[in-house]
């Protein structure tokens, strides 16, 4: 169970009534919730009868997997429902007429609301070790939901589920299946409040202070001698600088082709930025096929798409902020020259293994920690250097700078791909590269 507290790490002061809400019932709630003890749900699960000593921890998840089902409600709603309903029954028997309300029971054999399901994610919760924390987070457990459903697809009693209507937007399919039932549901959203969340997302960083910090590796390079070092700075500060322009998650950087970006470099070298380029809202054609602008080729499977696929992004040579795309892509392909390869992807080592993320995580938090330490950019000396990598904070940056600079709404979701995914709502976007 999550517990609250504030930001100076003091227990929050509510959470003795959050625990009280979480671990206890609410009269009549069996009225809103399909409820069963646990003896009843051993009997319906193992064929047996209960054996407290046998099944004391099978029974604690079966109890706690009621209780989450009754915390996705809240008890006021609960209470307002069974205050209609025993005004109802109290009228209906003033003019001796049956209630219209249904029995509570008995309930049929089998588990076809997903108990044995619940009782399943809540083991792995317990047995599982967490990343963040040492157990897992809700996210974590409910993913075995997914392979539930996919094995009763599979199974004689899920293929009879085939009969669907289809529209032109969406699917609707008609299923027994457990873990698509409103109870499960419920039981999802009991279970999401009660462990709640303790993410570690990566933090961005402001456009200038990525600057800097290609500056400071810059420097680095022109101060060393050893060759290998200076070949590994230059890929991490061309790596920055391409996510950060072209807005791009960490693994997608290294899909860099060589070959493909080679065949385009000359394109744009020599480009001319036009006249007051701001006030024009489009461009002559001539203008616009002379932009000083640099193709960068990419190979690989991206977030939203099926398979690999190749994509062409054209990105500034320069930008106002003070990235430099175009030389640091030429010394990253004259790095590429100098390990004697011609294809494949330009961040691979010089051997041709494919990169290792944690190197350029390890270098993007050596820097960050410096520029921290010097108080540079409003760094805070004591951050946490792990909430800064190639996999987010680029593209987060990114993303802040384009908001702040005053770029429309949907041409930044059309960079940022993963808002489209959320508005599909299950179905397959289509995304513009």
């Amino acid at each position: 169970m999550a517990v609250l507290v504030d930001e100076a790490g003091e227990e929050w002061e509510k959470q003795k009534k959050r625990n009280l809400r979480l671990n206890s019932g609410v009269p009549g709630v069996h009225a809103v919730v399909p409820i069963q003890c646990e003896i009843c749900w051993i009997r319906n699960l193992e064929g047996c009868d209960l054996d407290r000593v046998k099944h004391c921890q099978y029974m604690e998840c079966i109890r706690r997997a009621n209780l989450d089902a009754i915390n996705a409600r809240a008890s006021s709603t609960i209470e307002g429902h069974v205050r209609f309903i025993k005004k109802a029954v109290e009228n209906a028997e003033s003019i001796n007429r049956t209630p219209f309300f249904k029995e509570r029971g008995p309930f049929p054999l089998g588990d076809p609301i997903g108990m044995g399901l619940a009782v399943d994610l809540l083991l792995k919760s317990i047995f599982s070790r967490g990343q963040i924390k040492p157990w897992i987070q809700f996210h974590s457990m409910r993913t075995g939901r997914s392979t539930y459903t996919v094995t009763w697809g599979s199974s004689p009693a899920g293929i009879m589920d085939g009969a669907c209507f289809n529209s032109a937007r969406s699917r609707i399919q008609f299923t027994y299946c457990p873990s698509e039932s409103i109870w499960f549901k419920d039981f999802l959203l009991g279970a999401e409040d009660r462990m709640g969340y303790d993410t570690k997302n990566q933090r961005d960083l402001p456009i200038l202070a990525i600057v800097a910090m290609i500056g400071r590796i810059e420097a680095d390079i022109e101060s060393s001698d050893d060759h290998s070092q200076v070949n590994r700075l230059i890929k991490a500060a061309a790596l920055i600088t391409v996510l950060t322009a072209a807005s791009l998650r960490g693994n997608e950087g290294f899909y860099l082709d060589i070959a493909g970006t080679r065949k385009y470099l000359p394109r744009g070298k020599d480009g001319q930025v036009p006249i007051d380029p701001l006030k024009k809202k489009v461009l002559t054609e001539t203008e616009a096929s002379n932009l000083p602008e640099i193709c960068i080729c990419l190979m690989g499977k991206f977030k939203g798409e099926t398979g690999e696929r190749h994509h062409s992004i054209v990105l500034a040579n320069f930008t106002t902020s003070g990235l430099q795309p175009r030389k640091w892509i030429e010394k990253l392909l004259e790095v590429c020259d100098s390990e004697g390869r011609k294809s494949g992807s330009a961040f691979n080592e010089a051997n041709g293994s494919p990169p290792i993320a944690a190197e350029y995580n390890a270098i993007v938090r050596q820097y960050v920690g410096l520029m921290a330490e010097a108080g540079e950019h409003g760094l805070d000396p004591d951050a946490n250097l792990v909430r800064y990598g190639i996999s987010r904070t680029f593209r987060k940056s990114s993303e802040t700078r384009a908001r702040r600079a005053g770029i429309p709404k949907e041409q930044v979701e059309t960079v940022n791909r993963w808002k489209k995914i959320e508005r599909a709502q299950g179905k397959r976007p289509n995304f513009a590269m």
